[in-house]
């Protein structure tokens, strides 16, 4: 894996060039207005960067439909400025317009914005909008010209978790640990804080559907986590751990609950419950223009309706059933009595498993950069959408992935990568079709930063 080191404050940008260019006017305005405060000249930095990409898959669309006919709807852009103030602080921001299939549609968004106090090597504090530090790449997955792939494997940086699993609003703190021991040293990253997860993302659509909820979001109650990446004595080899704990809810606001036996209007504050908890280890080892790196992950989501849920739930069910066994003559005790027995089996009825999941997925990739022009890459990648299950066609995807990278000067590249899939997991039906079990994807990607 092609990897240029952290570049902290880069990522990108595209029309709504109005509302862009407003955007970024705000971020430099806060940032010169804060350029005050520091003894020392500050030093603004710009930077900004524009993809188009072009996905065709054969007999399955896979991240978002419509790639099955070939589709453009994946490109991305930001513009990003950041500034020292004085020697210890430095704060920047971030915006971005992306597309992704039925996501984003190039609206402008915060894509992160934060202070950075750094106290001494061992410890530094950021306040803010912060990128998640889940695994070796997700810090920098944006960064197009930090790698040679085109997609981050998918089966660890999945591309519809993006907005999950990018950034947290909160508190962090970080450092190097053991510099200058013969074992090497470690970097970490602890934090505590909240997702702000767009009402768009995919895989809240289930649930908008089952519970024909077309409002229904993502609240963020708390996430907390961090990260540990020793830099070994051995020059050019890292190993990684890092881990995040996510609880959140969905508040359900229905005209009708489609698994209602009575289809009445539905109102639940924190109707269903939800807790995600990825876990993430890595070895990665450069030496010269070669880059070995594999990565594992476990993915474990869970999700359980509320009280306050089952309450709003049962209680029509419940006054439905009284008021039949009265009306077939029954006393109050009885008809109470019927009452709850038509309750408890209303909710046993409820079922949401298809919410959760206990996902594994992992990977291991050889990249060569063979001059300052040409990179390639080869992958395989096994992804497991449910780890009890291996033998299933359906909840399990093997990649064979291969691709080049050219280089166009310090700002052009255009990258090319072909992936042969066996096995379905993921891979979304193309209506009037059977799901393959068999099948490929081509990806092409232009690209161009400054």
């Amino acid at each position: 894996m092609h990897h240029q080191g952290p570049s902290v404050f880069h990522p990108w940008t595209r029309p709504g060039w109005k509302t862009l260019v407003r955007g970024l006017l705000a971020v430099f305005t806060a940032l010169s207005a804060a350029g005050g405060l520091g003894a020392v000249e500050p030093s603004l930095e710009i930077h900004g960067s524009l993809a188009q990409s072009y996905l065709s898959s054969t007999h399955n669309d896979i991240l978002f439909p419509g790639t099955e006919h070939g589709s453009f709807e994946f490109s991305e852009a930001y513009l990003n400025a950041s500034r020292s103030i004085g020697e210890k602080l430095r704060v920047g921001a971030q915006i971005l317009s992306r597309d992704y299939g039925p996501e984003g549609n190039h609206d402008v968004q915060l894509d992160w914005g934060y202070g950075d106090y750094f106290f001494n090597e061992k410890l530094g504090m950021r306040v803010g909008k912060i990128r998640l530090p889940l695994g070796f790449y997700n810090e920098y997955r944006d960064v197009d010209s930090a790698r040679t792939e085109l997609l981050l494997p998918q089966e660890v940086y999945r591309e519809g978790l993006r907005s999950f699993i990018l950034a947290y609003t909160g508190v962090g703190i970080y450092g190097k640990l053991g510099k200058g021991l013969r074992a090497g040293d470690v970097d970490y990253h602890l934090y505590v804080g909240t997702l702000n997860i767009p009402d768009d993302v995919q895989f809240v659509q289930p649930l908008r559907r089952s519970h024909n909820a077309p409002a229904m979001g993502l609240e963020t109650d708390r996430v907390y986590g961090g990260s540990l990446f020793w830099n070994t004595g051995l020059k050019g080899l890292r190993l990684g751990f890092s881990a995040a704990r996510f609880r959140g809810h969905y508040d359900i606001d229905s005209p009708a609950l489609f698994y209602s036996p009575l289809h009445a209007p539905f109102l639940s504050e924190r109707g269903l419950l939800q807790e995600a908890e990825p876990k993430v280890v890595g070895v990665e080892y450069q030496r010269g223009r070669w880059t070995l790196a594999s990565e594992y992950q476990i993915f474990q989501r869970k999700a359980e309706y509320s009280a306050d849920f089952k309450r709003a739930y049962a209680q029509p069910i419940i006054a439905a059933a009284e008021r039949s066994a009265r009306a077939g003559g029954a006393d109050a005790a009885t008809a109470a009595t019927a009452g709850q027995a038509a309750g408890d089996k209303a909710l046993a009825g409820l079922n949401v498993g298809s919410f959760a999941f206990d996902s594994q997925g992992w990977y291991a990739s050889l990249s060569c950069q063979f001059d300052d022009r040409w990179s390639a890459f080869l992958r395989y990648g096994e992804y497991l959408a449910e780890r009890s299950q291996r033998s299933t066609p359906s909840l399990r995807r093997d990649d064979y992935a291969m691709g080049l990278r050219r280089d166009f000067g310090v700002h052009w590249r255009a990258k090319a990568e072909l992936h042969l899939f066996d096995g379905s997991a993921g891979a979304l039906a193309v209506r009037g079709n059977p799901i393959a079990d068999s099948w490929s994807l081509l990806a092409l990607r232009v690209s161009f930063d400054f």
